[in-house]
């Protein structure tokens, strides 16, 4: 098991989150044996992995795109310790992306459907490069996967998204409206089933890991997972879910909205003529997002941690993907070979987040 870095609750300017800390056999430190060979010793050098990257998605209150921050105004505090820079800041740039568009049909009376062929397709016009990768699902009352990591070229968008949207545009063509009935959308609408299936498919894919969502955010059908398992989920498995909406809920907990926020996403919200342009920002938030990069302590634990991330002197949108890495491997430790990094690593404070129950 390996340790997994997963939001929690807002603390001060930036955002707390939860660790989940666990044993593999590789520790941390490097580890030099030397062996003796007939003419001169031999040098072996072992290296063991004892760094975080953590995605930061960093926007206005508004959600929108910011002005760079110097990388040496970036902190962050583990387990509510010693606030500190972090060894290493860089945009997450070109990095390779693995993203799954989710497509809800089952909204009735949905703006937005009329359009996500062609916003989909539009991805291929630079936002998405051949480093990337593509999976589509489309979500009636049953999840179909119609196309599994292609190449985003513009080509291959338009043939999955015809497939995707066949059974939306037959129950267009036959006047039964978006959905069959909105009685039958509202008994139908597993949300958080399908979205708890894709992050798992997703966990398996190389690269970013991006969970687009083009729904309204409700759920009505799911019998396997809760919103909360959805947010866990995405936390543990390194998968930031978007949310693409015509309107938000009026409830202040959204679940949806909490979804995205806890996973190191948001959501966001568009209408039939701004559908392709959101597509595109959203890729582009991606992007710009940044990289935090620190050493593990060797005093850290197996268990739930916490790491709040801050921005000086500023007031951000502040959101954490999670992530997974070795804790320290105890022999390795011992070991007086072992050579420890000379850049210190973050003090871990005292203080634990204990996560809400789920409902």
């Amino acid at each position: 098991m390996g340790r997994r870095l997963v939001p929690s609750q807002s603390f001060g300017s930036g955002w707390l989150w939860r660790v989940w800390l666990g044993l593999l056999g590789a520790g941390c430190g490097w580890a030099q044996q030397t062996s003796p060979a007939n003419d001169a010793p031999i040098t072996t050098l072992h290296v063991y992995t004892n760094l975080a990257q953590v995605p930061t998605l960093v926007l206005t209150k508004r959600h929108k795109e910011m002005t760079p921050v110097p990388p040496a105004q970036f902190r962050l505090s583990l387990d509510s310790g010693p606030a500190v820079p972090p060894t290493y800041v860089r945009m997450e740039g070109d990095d390779p992306i693995s993203m799954a568009i989710l497509i809800d049909t089952m909204v009735p009376k949905s703006e937005l459907l009329p359009r996500v062929q062609e916003a989909v397709t539009g991805l291929a016009r630079g936002s998405l490069g051949p480093q990337d990768r593509v999976s589509i699902y489309a979500m009636g009352c049953d999840l179909t996967l119609v196309a599994d990591q292609i190449t985003p070229d513009a080509k291959s968008l338009e043939n999955a998204m015809n497939t995707a949207m066949a059974a939306w545009a037959i129950r267009q063509r036959t006047g039964s409206g978006v959905t069959v009935s909105n009685a039958h959308s509202r008994a139908c609408k597993p949300l958080w089933d399908a979205l708890s299936y894709v992050t798992e498919k997703l966990h398996q894919q190389p690269g970013r890991r991006v969970l687009v969502t083009i729904s309204d955010g409700a759920d009505s059908g799911s019998n396997k997972a809760t919103w909360w398992t959805v947010q866990e989920r995405g936390q543990i498995e390194s998968v930031a879910i978007f949310g693409v909406l015509t309107t938000g809920s009026a409830d202040p907990e959204d679940p949806f909205d909490i979804i995205c926020e806890l996973t190191g996403g948001v959501e966001l919200f568009a209408t039939k003529r701004t559908l392709d342009q959101t597509l595109q920002e959203l890729v582009t938030m991606v992007r710009q997002r940044y990289i935090l990069e620190f050493p593990r302590s060797d005093d850290f634990k197996p268990g739930h941690h916490s790491i709040a991330v801050s921005i000086l002197n500023g007031k951000a949108y502040i959101r954490t993907t999670g992530v997974t890495f070795p804790v320290a491997n105890p022999k390795v430790l011992a070991d007086p070979t072992t050579l420890h990094p000379e850049v210190e690593a973050p003090k871990p404070g005292s203080r634990r987040v204990l996560p809400p129950p789920p409902n």
